[in-house]
C-alpha cells in the first residue's frame, strides 16, 4: 500500500466486537456507572457529607483574617484542605447557617 492512500490510525475502527446487529440479538445495556462529583462523592452521600462538614465548621474555632478594611472571620485553613472541593457543594441552607454565625465563605 502506497503512502497517498494508506488508512490512517484514527480512520480505523477499534477491534472491540461487531458493530452491525446480527439477526435475533437481544439487546444487552452495559452497566452505567454512578456519577462521581469532582471531589468524590456521589448523589447519596452528599446530604450526609454536608451534615458533617456544617457540625465541624460550626464546633471549631474560626480563622481570623484581615481583608482590607477589618477582621473577617473564615472557615480555618486545615478544614478547607480537609474538605477540599466538598465545600462547593453545601446547600444554601447550610452556607446561610455559617454567615448567620459571621463566618465569611470564599
Amino acid at each position: 500500500m502506497s503512502r497517498n492512500n494508506r488508512t490512517l490510525s484514527h480512520h480505523k475502527r477499534a477491534h472491540n466486537g461487531r458493530h452491525r446487529v446480527r439477526k435475533g440479538d437481544i439487546f444487552q445495556p452495559r452497566p452505567t456507572t454512578v456519577y462521581r462529583r469532582p471531589c468524590g462523592c456521589c448523589k447519596q452521600d452528599i446530604p450526609r457529607k454536608n451534615k458533617v462538614m456544617v457540625r465541624v465548621i460550626l464546633s471549631t474555632r474560626p480563622e481570623m483574617r484581615w481583608d482590607g478594611n477589618d477582621w473577617s472571620l473564615f472557615i480555618p485553613q486545615h478544614l478547607s484542605k480537609r474538605f477540599g472541593r466538598c465545600l462547593r457543594h453545601l446547600t444554601e441552607d447550610d452556607k446561610a447557617t455559617l454567615r448567620e454565625r459571621g463566618l465569611a465563605i470564599d
